[in-house]
Formats: structure tokens, C-alpha cells, sequence
């Protein structure tokens, strides 16, 4: 056995924790990086000229690698008196190198006057989304980093995780796609039913409509505000009830 004088022992000792530590943090982050979602179910009321008129449901569920996020919308106050519309969206979507890659969306709104149903696979081997709106379909050219209207929340949430905000994020719209960009983040304390939360506000501007979004850090950076504005003024405003997160 080959025996090391004592100091030679103890920097080699020192050298060990070193490396022991140094694998640990990098595990750790590593592991932040490949799960930057959690599962969670989060509740909101949205509101106009600040009266209540649906309530909106949000969840994020994950299993074996691969994720559900759905929503659910229901008229609420008095105007569920007059409609009983509703509204549901879900997409199942993988994490590819820690960004969000939708295989399949579909938006649902049961209503007497206007039913419509959307649904959408993404090919990413064949670089092709193929779309049933109602009784027609349609394919479009899948890009790179191309989200659909719901997992778009979640990418946003991603990237501000990083701090790598991308300058346009390509969404699914339909059967045709568009080019979201936003200005931000800025940082601003948000509100909530007597809760303050550290929040990165986003804006993001529409021809003559403003949607300005708050995310808070507590909360992963999941909005906890958003407020639809069209030639300044105030349309809709929806805003955090309840959170909580689930076991995976």
C-alpha cells in the first residue's frame, strides 16, 4: 500500500471534497435544467368592467416524462345566468433540451351558437403540423421552438426561469401561425388578494390591443395577472384565486 505524508493526505483530502461538491452542484443543476416545470393547479377569475364572468382552471401534470396541460373556462356571476358556454384547451407536450415541444393541442368551446373544435398533431419527425378545425383540415410547416396558444404560458415561464427571453415565439394559431414578441421583463411587485409577489411584467403589443402579463418568481414565474387593454383602456383583467402545487 502506498502511504502519502500527512499534509499530501489532507490537500488530497480537501481535493476530494472539492470534487465531491463541484459534481454535486452540477448535478443540481443539471437536474433544474432538464425539470423546469413542476405540476401545479392554479384558479383564476376573469373579470370585465370588474364584474365577474367566468372562472378559469388551470393544471400541469406530468407522467413518465411526458406533460398535460389543460384549461377550463366557465361562465361565472351573472353571466353564467345568460350562457352556459364553455371553454377547454389541453396540450401533451415533451421537454426537448429543457424547451417545451407540443405533440398534440386541442381546444374545445361547447356552445349553442358557436361550437368549434381544434385539434392538432406535431410531427417533429416530418417537421409538419396536421390540423382538424371543425369539419375542415389543414397542414402547416412545423418550425423550431413552435408552441400552440396554451404551452406558450409555459415557455414564457421557462425562459424567464433562464433569463433567456426569446425575441419572437412562433404560436399555433388555428390553421395559420403567428409571431409573438414581447417587451420585458420588468421587475414589479404584483398584489393578489392581499399577497405581494416579486413579479416580472411583460408586455406585449397587437396592432391597437395590449396584453400585459405578470409572472411571479414564488410561483415559478407563472402569470398571477394578466390585463388585455385595446386603445389603452381596460377589456378584461384575469387574475390569481388559488395555487398549489402537486406531487409529481
Amino acid at each position: 500500500m502506498i502511504r502519502f505524508p500527512q499534509k499530501t493526505r489532507a490537500t488530497l483530502s480537501r481535493l476530494f471534497a472539492l470534487s465531491f461538491l463541484i459534481s454535486s452542484l452540477y448535478a443540481t443543476v443539471a437536474n433544474s435544467q432538464e425539470n423546469p416545470l413542476k405540476p401545479f393547479t392554479a384558479n383564476y377569475l376573469l373579470t370585465k368592467k370588474n364584474v365577474a364572468i367566468a372562472q378559469v382552471k388551470f393544471e400541469l401534470t406530468e407522467n413518465n416524462g411526458q406533460w398535460l396541460y389543460k384549461s377550463s373556462a366557465e361562465a361565472a356571476g351573472l353571466a353564467a345566468m345568460f350562457s352556459s358556454d364553455s371553454i377547454s384547451e389541453s396540450v401533451r407536450f415533451e421537454l426537448h433540451e429543457g424547451k417545451i415541444r407540443p405533440l398534440n393541442y386541442r381546444y374545445t368551446r361547447d356552445s349553442k351558437k358557436a361550437a368549434k373544435q381544434v385539434e392538432a398533431d406535431f410531427d417533429w419527425v416530418k417537421n409538419s403540423v396536421s390540423i382538424r378545425h371543425n369539419d375542415k383540415t389543414a397542414s402547416v410547416a412545423l418550425k423550431p421552438c413552435m408552441v400552440d396558444q396554451l404551452s406558450v404560458q409555459l415557455a414564457l415561464m421557462i425562459d424567464l426561469q433562464s433569463g433567456e427571453l426569446q425575441e419572437t415565439y412562433t404560436v399555433l394559431d388555428g390553421v395559420e401561425t403567428k409571431e409573438m414578441t414581447f417587451t420585458g421583463p420588468v421587475l414589479e411587485n404584483t398584489n393578489i388578494n392581499s399577497k405581494n409577489y416579486n413579479s416580472l411584467k411583460l408586455t406585449r403589443s397587437h396592432g391597437s390591443r395590449e396584453t400585459i402579463t405578470w409572472h411571479a418568481k414564488e410561483l415559478g414565474y407563472l402569470p398571477v395577472k394578466i390585463r388585455r387593454l385595446r386603445k389603452g383602456k381596460l377589456k378584461t383583467q384575469l387574475e390569481l384565486t388559488a395555487f398549489s402545487w402537486l406531487k409529481p
